[in-house]
């Protein structure tokens, strides 16, 4: 299942909508649920990131 998909599965739960919906929105809604970090690029890594700090960021 990729993320994207899993937005429209998890839009009850907010946390859970949060998260895939900014991975979503900074383009990586392609990446698989799941996907072992070592098989991401430096730049999906990098957004990743981004997104784990705009979270906190938000609480």
């Amino acid at each position: 299942m990729y993320v994207k998909d899993a937005l429209d599965l998890f839009s009850e739960i907010n946390h859970v909508r949060e998260e895939l919906q900014l991975m979503v929105n900074i383009g990586l809604g392609y990446l698989r649920m799941g996907q072992p970090a070592h098989t991401l690029s430096g730049g999906e890594s990098q957004r990743l990131k981004l997104v784990k700090h705009l979270l906190k960021s938000y609480k």
